[in-house]
């Protein structure tokens, strides 16, 4: 049977950015289920620990407590378990070296967090069609 939906895995230490994501994904006509994690370390807990759906794509910040994004991306990539799923950096960051860094630690997409709403929703929309549709 063909699954209905796919999984988001978002990974963000602010709680109000976690809740203005899924609200901006609820707006979009796309089937996502999604999941939280408050940093790097709880992430890679929950995904080891299968407290989770493994996720077919995961939104990552950089600047997080106890693992940052840069750590988490590089760990989950060298786990085979893990290393096929997209990772797209989600963050405030325009700073074109923590670019190129994600890109050498295998991220998907790099994307400057928007400032309204509507710019959230068109660029997660644009982002999970893209993906999706590479993964076909």
């Amino acid at each position: 049977m063909e699954e209905l939906y796919k999984t988001l895995l978002m990974v963000d230490d602010d709680q109000d950015d976690r809740e203005i994501f899924q609200e901006a994904l609820q707006e979009l006509p796309l089937k996502v289920m999604f999941q939280e994690a408050i940093h790097g370390k709880d992430a890679l807990e929950k995904l080891r620990n299968e407290t989770i759906k493994t996720p077919d794509v995961i939104f990552l910040d950089l600047n997080m407590p106890f693992m940052g994004g840069m750590e988490f991306l590089e760990t989950i990539k060298k786990e085979v378990q893990f290393a096929h799923i997209p990772v797209i950096i989600y963050t405030t960051s325009k700073d074109p070296i923590e670019v190129q860094e994600a890109y050498a630690l295998n991220a998907t997409m790099f994307i400057t967090k928007p400032c309204s709403f509507k710019g959230m929703i068109q660029i997660i929309g644009e982002t999970l069609e893209e993906i999706f549709s590479i993964n076909k």
